[in-house]
Parts: structure tokens; C-alpha cells; sequence
């Protein structure tokens, strides 16, 4: 790693944490459809004072895009006496792509990990610019516990008006994508000119450490950042409540499906290629989302995938290596691990037995049965399914109804 103590030491003598306090702001997930439509507002507000924002986006008085109707996708707010005063939309790589991946290159990231994810519609109210950055800092310190320590994601992908440049890459110490090469016709904003940036998420904390951590507590980005600790340690937290799984779970109700992508905006979905409104529907494996595309007029699949694959960040053991690694994607019946040095001679045949932490339910064994083997990745089928396990799904596939209104057994997988 670079000795970044050198990088923009200009920069790092702007920076004041002192002036930035623990006050009465709720930063979480947005669930309530209210809480979307004021953080599509205060996007549009902030986009439109630079022109970024279409005309269609001025007649609507909001900002948000397709990438906002899949589950995977996350919109979080900061609220101030329950008004969204900063917002931020966390978006996972899928066969949508990246609104990065349309003016840069990411197939040399690709090629390493598809497990990506960008940072994106980034707002702050006016009302709350300045004090040091309370509102942005505090998104950031949210925003970096949820990509680090909820989902196995490898890369962290941003794309920022030049002029924010310095803010970036010397006090939030990312990298610039494609040698820092600008475009000029960026239509997620409008044709603004646009810098790429990247963050390999294992080297987070490792970054920020070498930094900051030997300055005093005001200048110590570290310190408030990850509470002076090297290693993680707590799990990202909405809703209040901590899970294993940071899962494809919808945060859009079906009716809220319905209000935003058909009587707001269908002219995203309509707009989409064959491919990706299969991909949408696929998405979302339960009849009552079904029914909403198909009165978008969305094109049904000839073949449905019948499982569900989640994302996950759950430790597992392997008894055979002694190796304790990730689970990256978890369905009922296959794993796919993240691979290390230590499982690079595992044998492709046979069986092997593991230990996957369910959190309250313990650690539960399992058989497993390796079928693929990736660069990044191993694959391996569940041969036996413990009750343990079938209940963890359960509870899993019951979580894709948000209201959860209807009961576990009343759900229709599609």
C-alpha cells in the first residue's frame, strides 16, 4: 500500500471533526414510501441547482432512477426532527450494470470480482450544508459500515463532478478509475463531466488507518469512521435490528412498485432492453410483485429461476482446512464461498463438512459437495438440510415482504 500520510496533505488540514457532533440526526434505510419521496426530492433539489436533472425528472420534482426498483437496491436517509435532510442510494452490480459502467470501463474490475457496488445520488439539504459536514460525514460513517461489514463486496465505485476531486481522493483516499480519464457525456447527469473513482473495500479501514489514526482526535477520520478499531466488529444496523444477511430484501412494497415505476416513471421500465425486464421479474420471486409487472406490460421469461439466491455475509468453518471464510450467495440448496489461498487445493470431488454461524440459532453443520470452482468463488451443493437451516431460509424468504403482513405459509413463490 502507498504511504497515504502524503496524499493531499493540503486537504487533511481542512478537516475539523470537531465541528461535527453526535446529535439528534436517524440515519437508516428508507422503508415508508414518504421516506422515498422526500430522499427523491432532495436529490432532485440538489441535482437540479447544477442542472443535472432531465425534464422529466423537472416536471416530477424527484430523482430517482431504474436501478431504484430492485431489491437490491438501498436508499439511505438522514432524518432531523423526521425531516430527510441527506440521502444516499447504494447500488449493487447485477445485469443492470452500474450508472458508472455507461461512461467508464469496469470490465479490469470485472474481471477480479463481480461483487460490486456504487454510491450514488448523493444529496444534502441546504438548511444543513456546513458545520464541518455534519449530514455528509455522518452518511459516509453509515454508508461504510453497510458496504464493509453487511454484504461481501469487494469494490466501492463513485462517480463525482471533478471539481470534488480532492475531497475523494485525498481525504476519503480513493482511487481514480481508468487513470482518472474524464467524460464529458455522462446522462445520468445530464452530459456533466464526470471522474470515476473505486475503493477496494478490503482496504478500507487498512487506508484510512495509515492516515489518520496517529492524529489527534479532531483531525482523526479513523476515530469517527470506525470508532478507532482496526478490525470490524458491529454489523450495520436498519431497522433495529442486526442480521447476517443484508439480503435482496425489497424495500419497495408492491403498491409502492406500482406508484413510482407506473404512474410516476414508466417510462423507465418500458425503455428497458428484453434482458433486463427479465431480470427485474426475476428479481423478485413472489406473486405479488409478479402481478404489478404485469401491469407494466414487463415480458415474462420463458424460464424462471425457482430458488432465490441471497446475498450474504455469513462466516463459515471448513473442518477439512481448518479455514474460516465468507458465504457470498446462500440459496436452500447451494453456497457459494468466498475463495482464499487455504481452500485453493480443495479437492473437487467428495464431500466435506462445514459449520455456518446462523447468529442466534448457532453454528449449524452442513455437507457440502463442491460444483464449481471460480477464480473468486467455490460453489458448493447442500447435501443435507438441516431444520436449522430450513428455517433460516424460511425466515430469510418470509423477509421479502416487507409490510409482513401476510404470514410465512400464506407466501406464493412464483
Amino acid at each position: 500500500m502507498a504511504d497515504l500520510k502524503e496524499r493531499g496533505p493540503r486537504a487533511q488540514q481542512r478537516l475539523n471533526l470537531g465541528q461535527i457532533s453526535d446529535s439528534q440526526l436517524s440515519l437508516r434505510v428508507a422503508r415508508s414510501r414518504q421516506e422515498m419521496e422526500e430522499a427523491y426530492k432532495l436529490c432532485f433539489e440538489a441535482y437540479a441547482q447544477k442542472g443535472y436533472t432531465s425534464r422529466v425528472e423537472e416536471a416530477l420534482g424527484m430523482r430517482f432512477s431504474i436501478y431504484n426498483a430492485l431489491p437490491t437496491t438501498l436508499t439511505l436517509i438522514a432524518q432531523d426532527e423526521g425531516k430527510v435532510v441527506g440521502t444516499l442510494t447504494h447500488i449493487v452490480y447485477s445485469s443492470l450494470g452500474l450508472p458508472t459502467g455507461k461512461i467508464f470501463d469496469l470490465q479490469h474490475l470485472l474481471r477480479r470480482s463481480p461483487y460490486l457496488c456504487e454510491a450514488s445520488a448523493l444529496a444534502v439539504a441546504d438548511s444543513h450544508q456546513g458545520h464541518g459536514g455534519h449530514v455528509l460525514f455522518h452518511l459516509i460513517r453509515n454508508y461504510f459500515a453497510l458496504c464493509e461489514e453487511s454484504q461481501a463486496l469487494d469494490q466501492l465505485i463513485i462517480s463525482i463532478n471533478p471539481s470534488h476531486k480532492s475531497f475523494y481522493e485525498n481525504i476519503l483516499l480513493f482511487d481514480r478509475l481508468a487513470e482518472g480519464c474524464l467524460k464529458n457525456d455522462y446522462d445520468f447527469v445530464c452530459g456533466a463531466p464526470a471522474l470515476g473513482m473505486q475503493m477496494p473495500l478490503g482496504e478500507l479501514r487498512g487506508r484510512v488507518h495509515q492516515k489518520y489514526a496517529h492524529l489527534p482526535k479532531k483531525e482523526n477520520l479513523f476515530h469517527f469512521l470506525f470508532g478507532g478499531t482496526l478490525y470490524s466488529e458491529r454489523p450495520f444496523v436498519q431497522d433495529g435490528s442486526a442480521s447476517p444477511l443484508v439480503i435482496d430484501t425489497p424495500t419497495m412494497t408492491p403498491e409502492d412498485l406500482y406508484h413510482f415505476f407506473a404512474q410516476l416513471r414508466s417510462d423507465l421500465v418500458l425503455s428497458l432492453k428484453e434482458q433486463h425486464q427479465y431480470f427485474i421479474r426475476s428479481s423478485y420471486n413472489f406473486q405479488n410483485y409478479q402481478s404489478v409487472f404485469d401491469e407494466l406490460g414487463l415480458l415474462k421469461p420463458k424460464l424462471r429461476r425457482q430458488l432465490h439466491r441471497f446475498t450474504t455475509n455469513i462466516p463459515i468453518f471448513f473442518l477439512l482446512t481448518g479455514q474460516i471464510t465468507q458465504v457470498r450467495n446462500a440459496s436452500r440448496s447451494h453456497l457459494a464461498v468466498k475463495r482464499t489461498k487455504r481452500l485453493d487445493d480443495f479437492p473437487h470431488s467428495g464431500f466435506t463438512r462445514a459449520f455456518i454461524d446462523l447468529g442466534s440459532r448457532g453454528p449449524v453443520e452442513l455437507n457440502l459437495k463442491l460444483t464449481q470452482s471460480t477464480e473468486r468463488d467455490l460453489v458448493f451443493e447442500i447435501k443435507n438440510h438441516s431444520s436449522a437451516w430450513e428455517a433460516f431460509m424460511d425466515k430469510t424468504e418470509a423477509m421479502y415482504l416487507p409490510s409482513k403482513r401476510e404470514g410465512l405459509y400464506n407466501l406464493k413463490v412464483a
